[in-house]
């Protein structure tokens, strides 16, 4: 009976921690989804077609393009992230610009430095904003 018992417990235990898991996993990819979201800029959208290297002085480029705020609140500290690739489509780095605010229906001109001379194209990654 009493091994019965211990067996009975230890089922339980198991079986309940399993849920825990799963329940943990679960809000894990909540918290990871509403991340996404974020980043991937619901309230703010990059013109694909506007994305562009741009040169500059002194050997620097520019990503330029724009940037909208399609929300109807006023976004701050707005950054923009991008991929940067040579000729041949390999990575060379990543740039980023930054806007204090960003006002509701409000379009930036963004311009991120590169510091790679041999830049041919930008990827758009993401967008962070508070």
């Amino acid at each position: 009976m009493k091994q019965i018992l211990v067996m009975m417990v230890a089922v339980v235990l198991v079986v309940g921690c399993g849920e825990f898991v799963k329940g943990f996993k679960k809000g894990v990819n909540r918290q990871k989804k509403e991340i996404r979201e974020r980043v991937s800029g619901f309230d703010v959208t990059v013109a694909p077609n506007s994305i562009h290297i741009e040169e500059g002085s002194s050997d620097v480029r520019y990503v330029r393009g724009n940037a909208q705020n399609v929300s109807s609140k006023t976004l701050e500290q707005v950054e923009l992230h991008f991929e940067l690739y040579d000729a041949n489509g390999q990575m060379l780095g990543t740039s980023m610009d930054f806007t204090n605010k960003l006002g509701p229906s409000m379009t930036w001109t963004f311009r991120a430095a590169c510091m790679f001379t041999n830049v041919a194209t930008a990827k758009f990654t993401g967008v962070t904003y508070k």
